[in-house]
């Protein structure tokens, strides 16, 4: 199952760029799928990006590795 297409403004790369800075590794810990293999940070939204009024905020956001990220938005 692929993703979405999802494009991207410049307010979501700053935003991404923020959260990658922040947390710097998946946030998921001793739960991340990765298991410490070198894999893609990816920014994720705890809220969807849907809801204009969280969207951009850091607190909404945490960095998980593309597997983690996958799960994560599977529920």
């Amino acid at each position: 199952m692929g993703r979405w297409p999802i494009t991207f403004d410049k307010v979501d790369r700053l935003w991404s760029k923020y959260i990658h800075l922040r947390d710097k590794v998946c946030r998921a810990g001793e739960l991340c799928l990765s298991k410490g293999r070198p894999i893609k940070l990816e920014a994720a939204h705890l809220v969807g990006r849907s809801r204009h009024a969280t969207r951009y905020r850091p607190e909404a956001g945490i960095l998980l590795c593309y597997t983690c990220h996958e799960k994560f938005d599977r529920g």
